[in-house]
């Protein structure tokens, strides 16, 4: 299972007048204080819901807006997660790499999993590796809708330099059991890409088949 990796910052001032170190620093101590206590408790979430969602707008520092995002994202909501998307386009890595993280978890309904997937889509594109692995990895293996737009986005990134990114486009193409989309895209498979593993792709992708949806 994948983890959040601990975060460890030096706050500045941010440029902005109206948000100086101490607010921010308040705010960011809030919002760590707020994920904790959504993360793994449903019951808490809406007590707090409303206030992280209102936090999105009181701060432009990226690390202060960053670390909301994943609050929102430990709640595991689907409101929570669709107040995250119109970050996507954030000028800051690190806020586009948390809006990748927190918008597949705990959705609902179609109508929001399709919007999420839109924003996914678009994320698995970003010049950042991590970014697209996240995204990919939520397409593939978080989501549980299937369209041509995913299946295509998938197949996109079966080439894509970074091997964690390649992977999560296999793991997720095999998981609808996508062989005709798979076969002609091996040409990333490059053992010594992978440490060394010892496996044909037919074989890799047999045993995928055989697995678990949500991993190896």
């Amino acid at each position: 299972m994948r983890g959040r990796p601990l975060r460890v910052v030096a706050l500045t001032p941010s440029g902005d007048e109206n948000c100086g170190v101490p607010e921010d620093a308040d705010l960011l101590a809030e919002a760590d204080a707020l994920g904790a206590l959504v993360n793994g408790h449903p019951e808490n979430v809406a007590g707090t819901l409303t206030r992280l969602v209102e936090m999105l707008d009181e701060s432009r520092d990226p690390i202060v807006i960053a670390s909301v995002i994943q609050a929102l994202g430990h709640a595991w909501n689907e409101e929570a997660c669709l107040s995250v998307l119109r970050f996507a386009r954030h000028p800051d890595e690190q806020v586009r790499l948390e809006v990748a993280r927190s918008a597949p978890g705990g959705l609902e309904t179609d109508a929001a999993a399709e919007a999420v997937a839109h924003v996914l889509i678009e994320l698995a594109k970003d010049p950042v590796d991590e970014v697209r692995d996240w995204a990919t990895f939520g397409l593939g293996s978080i989501l549980d809708i299937d369209s041509t737009q995913i299946r295509d986005a998938l197949a996109d990134r079966l080439d894509d330099t970074h091997v964690d990114t390649s992977c999560e486009a296999l793991v997720g193409l095999a998981r609808v059991r996508m062989r005709e989309r798979l076969n002609g895209h091996w040409s990333f498979f490059n053992p010594s890409r992978y440490h060394g593993l010892q496996s044909t792709p037919h074989t890799l992708l047999a045993i995928l088949d055989c697995c678990q949806p949500y991993g190896i």
